[in-house]
C-alpha cells in the first residue's frame, strides 16, 4: 500500500508549464534516526502541475511502523511551512527548516537545485493544507472485485454504479437470482473471486471510463472538451477520467496467471452485462475515446508549439475548428479527435482508420494475449506510424508516449513483491470510501467524500484503518459479506 498526498492549494503556480520539474523528486525523507535496520526512503516531495505532492514508499504488512513515521513526518513538514507565518516562502527556506528539525533524515536531490529559489505561494497566512489523496494497492487478482466493492460499499453511488457496469456475467447472475435459482446464482458470485474475472473487471472498467457517454458527439465538441480539460485541470490524457487505474499492463498480468483465450473469455463475460454493452455501448463507442498527448521542448521544458501541424489535418476540419486547434497546438497538444481527421497522406498505412471504428476496441482486447503493435505520432516526419510493442494496447493507449502509460508500470516485480499479488491498482477516488468500510473499521460515517483529505491527527488513524483493512482482507467472512452486499446492490432499482 502506497500513498500520494497532493496538497490541493496550487502552491506552485509558476511550475505548471515547465515539464523539466514536473514529477521529479526534490527531496526525500529516510528512516535513519528511527530504526536500527537499513536506512529506507519513506517519502519524497515532487511537483504535480501546480501542487506539491508527498509520495510514500509502498508499505508491506510488516511495515506499519514505517507508515506511522511517514504520516507523522509529512504532517510535521507541513506544520513547518505554516509556521513561517507568511504567504511566500522559498523552497530553500522550507528545506532549511525541515533540515533543522530532521537533520539526519532529509536529503535534497539534484533536481532541488533548479527550484530552490522558487516560491511556495500560500493562499493566506492562515492557510490550512488539504490533501487530494490517491493510494496504490498491490493485491491478488482474485481479490479485485470483492475488494473494491467492499471499499466503496453496497449503496448506490457513482463509484458502485460504475463497478456494477463493469462486472462480468452480471446479467446471468441476476437471471438466476430473480428466478430464485440461488445455487446457480451463488456459483456466479464465487466466480467473482477468481483471477480471470478480476482481470476482466479492471480491464472493462478502464474501457468503460474512457468511452464517451454520447454517440452523437462530434469531433469539434471533443476538441472543446480537451481545451477545457487542459484549462481547468491541466491534464488531457487518458488517465484523468479513471477511478481505478492499473499500473501494470493487462498483458503482463494475463501472462502471470497463464490463461489462454482471453479475448473469448472477455467477450463472453461482458456480453452478459447490458449496461456495458447496450447502455454505454462500449464496444461500439470506444473508438471515440477522447484523450491527448502534450509534447514539451526538451531544452526549456515548456510546451512545444505544434502549430506547424495545421496542414496535417483535413481542410474542412481546420476551417471549422481553427481557433481551438491553434490554441491546443500552440500548447503542444495532439488529441485523438485531431488524429481522426488527418489527411490520408500522413497516414500511409491506414493506422488512424483503426480509431475511426470499433477496430480499436477489438485491437485492445486482442492485444492483451497477443501484443504486437501500437500507433505512434512521429513529429519529425510528421506522420502517424506503426511500431512493434511488447504490451497491450492500453498500456499506454495508442498515440500516447510510453512514459505516459496508465501510471508508472514495472516490467518485472521481484520475488518478494510478487507474493503480494499480480494487480497494482491506483485508486484515484479513495476519498469516497463507502459506509461498509467506514462502519467495519469503526470510522465516522461522515468521512465519505472526505477520507484522507483533512490534514489532522485523524489522518494517521484513517491511514492505519485502510492499512489494516487491506492486509486483513480476503477471508471467508469478507467474501461472504461481499456476496450479500452485491445482492443488495444489484437488486436495488
Amino acid at each position: 500500500l502506497g500513498f500520494e498526498f497532493q496538497e490541493a492549494n496550487n502552491l506552485c503556480p509558476w511550475a505548471l508549464n515547465n515539464n523539466k520539474i514536473q514529477k521529479k523528486e526534490l527531496f526525500f525523507f529516510n528512516s535513519s534516526s528511527y530504526l536500527d535496520e537499513d536506512k529506507k526512503k519513506l517519502w519524497h516531495v515532487e511537483i504535480d502541475t501546480k501542487d506539491i505532492e508527498f509520495v510514500t514508499k509502498p508499505f508491506s504488512p510488516k511495515e506499519k511502523v514505517l507508515l506511522e513515521i511517514s504520516i507523522k513526518t509529512i504532517l510535521k513538514v507541513l506544520d513547518l511551512l505554516k509556521e513561517f507565518g507568511k504567504e511566500q516562502i522559498a523552497f530553500k527556506e522550507w528545506f532549511a527548516a525541515i533540515n533543522k528539525e530532521f537533520s539526519e533524515n532529509c536529503e535534497k536531490t539534484q533536481a532541488f537545485e533548479s527550484i530552490e529559489d522558487a516560491l511556495l505561494v500560500l493562499p493566506s497566512k492562515n492557510w490550512k493544507p488539504r490533501f487530494s489523496p490517491q493510494v496504490t494497492i498491490q493485491h491478488p487478482l482474485e481479490h479485485t472485485i470483492p475488494l473494491y466493492f467492499s471499499l466503496f460499499g453496497f449503496k448506490i453511488t457513482s463509484e458502485t454504479l460504475f463497478f456494477k457496469r463493469s462486472l462480468p456475467l452480471l446479467d446471468l447472475f441476476l437471471e438466476f437470482y430473480n428466478k430464485q435459482n440461488f445455487l446457480k446464482a451463488k456459483e456466479i458470485l464465487k466466480k467473482y473471486n477468481d483471477k480471470v474475472n478480476g482481470l476482466i473487471f479492471i480491464h472493462a472498467a478502464t474501457l468503460l471510463k474512457m468511452t464517451p457517454e454520447y454517440d452523437e458527439k462530434e469531433d469539434s465538441e471533443f476538441l472543446q472538451d480537451t481545451f477545457e480539460f487542459l484549462r481547468d485541470f491541466n491534464q488531457a490524457d487518458a488517465k484523468m477520467c479513471l477511478e481505478l487505474m492499473s499500473r501494470r499492463p493487462f498483458s503482463s498480468m494475463l501472462k502471470e496467471i497463464r490463461v489462454e483465450n482471453y479475448k473469448d473469455l472477455f467477450h463472453t463475460s461482458m456480453k452478459l452485462n447490458k449496461d456495458f454493452m447496450e447502455l454505454y455501448e462500449v464496444p461500439f463507442l470506444f473508438y471515440k475515446a477522447n484523450y491527448a498527448e502534450q509534447f514539451f521542448d526538451e531544452e526549456t521544458g515548456n510546451p512545444k508549439s505544434l502549430r506547424n501541424l495545421l496542414n496535417f489535418f483535413k481542410e474542412d476540419f481546420v476551417k471549422e475548428n481553427e481557433d481551438v486547434l491553434n490554441s491546443l497546438l500552440s500548447q503542444g497538444v495532439v488529441s485523438t479527435a485531431m488524429l481522426r481527421n488527418i489527411k490520408p497522406e500522413y497516414d500511409k498505412k491506414n493506422i488512424v482508420s483503426t480509431i475511426n471504428n470499433n477496430e480499436y476496441y477489438q485491437e485492445i482486447i486482442n492485444s492483451v494475449e497477443n501484443p504486437k503493435k501500437r500507433g505512434v505520432i512521429n513529429l519529425e516526419a510528421p506522420i502517424v506510424e506503426e511500431v512493434d510493442y511488447l504490451h497491450d494496447a492500453l498500456s499506454p493507449p495508442w498515440f500516447l508516449e510510453e512514459n505516459d502509460a496508465m501510471g508508472y508500470f514495472r516490467e518485472e516485480n521481484d520475488i518478494k513483491e510478487k507474493s503480494y499479488g499480480e494487480a497494482l491498482i491506483e485508486v484515484r477516488c479513495i476519498k469516497n470510501v463507502g459506509l461498509y468500510f467506514l462502519e467495519k473499521m469503526e470510522l465516522d460515517s461522515g468521512k465519505t467524500g472526505d477520507f484522507l483529505t483533512n490534514i489532522t491527527d485523524d489522518t494517521i488513524n484513517e491511514a492505519f484503518k485502510l492499512f489494516d483493512f487491506l492486509f486483513e482482507f480476503g477471508n471467508k467472512e469478507d467474501i461472504m459479506n461481499f456476496m450479500l452486499g452485491l445482492i443488495q446492490l444489484t437488486s436495488t432499482n
